[in-house]
């Protein structure tokens, strides 16, 4: 268990970088990636927080990104600034 904590207090210090950064910047933000967390993650809700997740906008069905005994789980992510509109979102299996 303690592999999982520091793991995850891991992410959550790397999505706290990536915020800082983008605030920074003072730029329009569009933050996407292979984020290894659930959306009841930390990491995620942290990263989410005054963005729009573009699955939750747009997409359909489970969004799996990745599966672990046949449950799909999505872990990968596009989020982008709630002023820009969001047009799609699809998942494509590269199989």
């Amino acid at each position: 268990m303690k592999d999982v904590n520091n793991t995850s207090a891991r992410q959550i210090e790397q999505a706290q970088l990536v915020k800082s950064h983008a605030f920074k910047a003072g730029k329009k933000e569009i933050i996407c990636g292979d984020f290894n967390a659930t959306p009841y993650s930390g990491t995620y809700r942290l990263l989410k927080k005054g963005m729009t997740d573009s699955y939750l906008e747009k997409g359909n069905r489970f969004g799996r990104t990745y599966s672990i005994l046949n449950y799909p789980l999505r872990i990968d992510y596009f989020l982008d600034e709630e002023q820009l509109e969001v047009l799609g979102n699809d998942n494509f299996s590269l199989n």
